[in-house]
């Protein structure tokens, strides 16, 4: 229903109602971003805190000011039009005119707010390392973090940046990579039949721990023309750092991504082979495909140098 009423028109003109010097209210400029970042007018009430009828009464007025269609339907949603794309381009451009600006002359009133999501298991081992860095002293931003493995809402003024794992191929987000890591095969000399040096196929036949990704494993075994298939022993955690805690255990040998010094010289740890592989998936810093605020590219920016 969120265009029903909207398409009802779609073939009726659309009277420019604005002179040369005035502005389209900023009330329809809100509502023409919220829908088109949620792609529909029922998000963009959701997100403004007003009724779907409030959303299509300021998208239909902002038409009339510029005198043309700005979304059509399609499907339970609404896309932008040509002329609705063009405008948005424009519009991106002028708000971030503004931040710029902003940013120049606007005094300094505390540190700037992000609302970052990211897994429970990269929260530990990479962001609360570096959070006083990220922070900054003096403090320049306050995070507000949540741990999630779900697929993120962004542009939904819930959260303005997440760290996903993956391949980066999310639709509407912009995905900007992490340095890669290397897989390599370790265990616990709790583990029996664990030990150093061992051949690929001994190791196949060791219980194996599987993260949310359970292809990692195929990965390495296919570098030494194995095709592996889980064991009824292998066991699988959605969480990496819960992967990590049941190989110190001994519960099995797990493929360790190795980018944390602190895991990297753990004594009880065993290296089962030299052997290691460049994992396919990684980790992204992911913002909305639309996401204009200086700040927040600018603490994108500082995600990025600080991961060394």
């Amino acid at each position: 229903m969120d265009s029903v009423a909207y398409a009802a028109k779609k073939g009726s003109s659309v009277r420019m109602t604005h002179s040369i010097s005035s502005l389209p209210p900023t009330e329809t400029l809100l509502a023409f971003q919220a829908a088109r970042n949620g792609g529909s007018f029922a998000q963009a009430a959701r997100a403004l805190n007003v009724n779907h009828a409030t959303v299509l009464r300021r998208v239909q007025t902002l038409e009339a000011w510029l005198g043309t269609r700005v979304f059509e339907r399609s499907g339970r949603g609404v896309v932008l039009t040509p002329a609705g794309q063009r405008f948005s381009a424009d519009l991106d451009q002028a708000v971030e005119t503004l931040e710029r600006s902003a940013d120049r002359w606007k005094p300094a009133t505390g540190p700037t707010l992000i609302r970052l999501s990211v897994l429970p298991s990269f929260a530990r081992l990479w962001l609360m390392p570096r959070l006083p860095d990220l922070i900054g002293k003096p403090q320049r931003y306050r995070i507000e973090l949540s741990l999630s493995h779900q697929p993120v809402a962004l542009g939904d003024g819930q959260t303005d940046v997440a760290i996903r794992y993956g391949k980066g191929d999310w639709d509407g987000l912009t995905a900007i990579p992490l340095r890669r890591e290397t897989l390599c095969p370790v265990a616990s000399a709790r583990l029996s039949g664990a030990a150093e040096k061992m051949t690929p196929q001994a190791i196949a036949a060791l219980p194996l721990i599987h993260d949310s990704d359970t292809s990692l494993w195929q990965h390495w075994f296919a570098q030494h023309g194995i095709r592996y298939r889980m064991k009824a022993s292998d066991m699988r955690f959605e969480d990496y750092d819960l992967a990590l805690e049941a190989m110190r255990r001994g519960i099995g040998a797990l493929l360790r991504r190795e980018h944390n010094e602190e895991q990297v010289c753990e004594p009880d740890v065993l290296r089962l082979n030299e052997s290691s592989a460049e994992n396919p998936r990684r980790h992204f810093v992911v913002v909305s495909a639309h996401e204009q605020r200086v700040s927040v590219q600018r603490f994108v920016e500082c995600v990025c140098a600080h991961d060394v």
